[in-house]
């Protein structure tokens, strides 16, 4: 499975139904590169939405994966995503407040030829300061797309409208649903 971290991102409740969603972060929690140790490095892709008609006592899993996202991205591993760790716009109870009736998700990216990337560094000798290393290479393009920080901003709207469920699971104890490998799970629900 090449993104090995999933973690939180836009949770909604709207007409009764609870969509959870997840967002992917890789390569490892402890990557080395340049003499550091980054803490997942790379936002990855939001494998859907998974949703809860009964207020998290079941849920029915997203027919999205990593390898087959919600959003069409990356083009490669590790390549950059502009729906990175999306969340919702909080527009009350309901949406009661949303200007159009639509739920607006924003999310974090970076582009493939971005026109200022982050400049890496590395550690100096001992009782020197870091070094600042132009451009990064190739295993490092994305500096500018990790799950703390991002060079862009980007908006989605839409309408939250499940589709026929075909495989749930319970949560007899009424919580958050467990995290799941970032693995295709076939037919469920759809945002």
């Amino acid at each position: 499975m090449p993104y090995h971290g999933r973690y939180p991102a836009g949770s909604l409740v709207y007409n009764d139904i609870w969509y959870y969603g997840t967002y992917c972060l890789g390569p490892e929690g402890s990557t080395p590169h340049n003499g550091f140790t980054w803490n997942w490095p790379n936002l990855g892709p939001m494998p859907g939405f998974q949703i809860s008609r009964d207020f998290g006592k079941t849920w029915e899993p997203s027919p999205h994966s990593a390898e087959k996202p919600l959003f069409p991205e990356p083009e490669k591993f590790l390549g950059p995503v502009k729906m990175g760790a999306p969340h919702f716009v909080d527009f009350g109870k309901n949406m009661e407040h949303s200007p159009d009736g639509k739920a607006y998700l924003i999310g974090m990216g970076a582009e493939e030829n971005d026109p200022k990337p982050r400049p890496c560094i590395k550690p100096g000798k001992p009782g020197e300061t870091y070094q600042v290393i132009e451009g990064c290479t190739d295993d490092f393009a994305h500096a500018n797309l990790s799950w703390v920080t991002a060079d862009q901003a980007y908006l989605a709207r839409v309408t939250p409208s499940p589709s026929r469920p075909t495989i749930r699971y319970t949560n007899p104890n009424n919580i958050l649903p467990p995290f799941q490998p970032p693995i295709s799970r076939g037919a469920g629900s759809n945002v």
